[in-house]
């Protein structure tokens, strides 16, 4: 546009960014470039907002996502740090590398549930240190916490004491351990010879979390202990929610298990 000719041997013009970047300022009088011109026009971020902070998995660029990310459609694994990532963005959703801690300008991170979890930090103006343990991403911050209980976790991020996000996190169980199966039967330990008793296994992990889908190729037995040969394979069937069920029936007296 125009510039406003003041009259003064002065002209105005004004324009409004709203994308943080590097700009070319052109002027010219009759199409000939002034002095200087074009200038480098430098727009940075302005103050974060609270209201247009993100916490997410992504590092942004090509830098990939947070490692076991509790915010992931499939939640965090238990036993490990589960992590996300603050960003701080100005009202323009720009990215703002200025917000540090040192004009009181943080983030902290807040995070309840299962398990006695209940932690308060500062979010790290670090990198993810599984996958980027020596890259800090201006504006980008990293919080954790560490899970043993599958469930759901309230993670609430503040920007100073200003709420910016209230979430729901997930843990999701690791992987199974066979050898922490526990199986449900009235006929365990004692089973009256002759009687049909129905038996049920729930998955589980190493942490004693309960599987919550089914899909896995599980076989339920009876055998003697201790005689060769005296195995009975039980129709099984997978109840889709991480138990699995079978029915037995024992008529010789004497030591029996039943396994998966």
């Amino acid at each position: 546009a125009p510039p406003a000719d003041l009259r003064d041997g002065t002209y105005v013009s004004v324009f409004e960014p709203t994308v943080a970047a590097v700009y070319q300022l052109a002027v010219t009088r009759g199409g000939v470039h002034i002095l200087g011109s074009p200038y480098a026009l430098v727009v940075i971020p302005g103050p974060t907002s609270a209201a247009h902070t993100l916490v997410t998995c992504d590092w942004g660029d090509d830098n990939g996502a947070s490692s076991n990310c509790a915010l992931a459609p499939a939640g965090a694994v238990v036993g490990a740090a589960a992590t996300f990532v603050v960003v701080a963005k100005d009202a323009y959703n720009n990215t703002n590398a200025e917000t540090t801690g040192v004009d009181g300008d943080a983030f902290y991170y807040g995070v309840t549930g299962p398990g006695g979890v209940a932690k308060w930090a500062p979010a790290n103006a670090t990198a993810d240190p599984v996958r980027l343990p020596s890259t800090a991403l201006p504006g980008h911050y990293h919080g954790s916490f560490d899970p043993s209980v599958a469930g759901e976790y309230r993670v609430r991020v503040t920007l100073g004491s200003t709420l910016a996000r209230d979430l729901v996190a997930n843990a999701r169980p690791a992987a199974l351990s066979p050898a922490d199966f526990a199986p449900v039967s009235d006929g365990i330990p004692t089973t009256v010879a002759g009687v049909w008793y129905p038996v049920t296994y729930r998955a589980k992990d190493a942490l004693g979390n309960d599987r919550a889908v089914g899909g896995l190729n599980v076989s339920i037995t009876t055998r003697r202990v201790g005689i060769a040969g005296t195995e009975t394979a039980l129709a099984t069937t997978d109840n889709g929610d991480g138990t699995y069920s079978a029915s037995y029936r024992i008529d010789e007296v004497g030591s029996w298990s039943v396994e998966a």
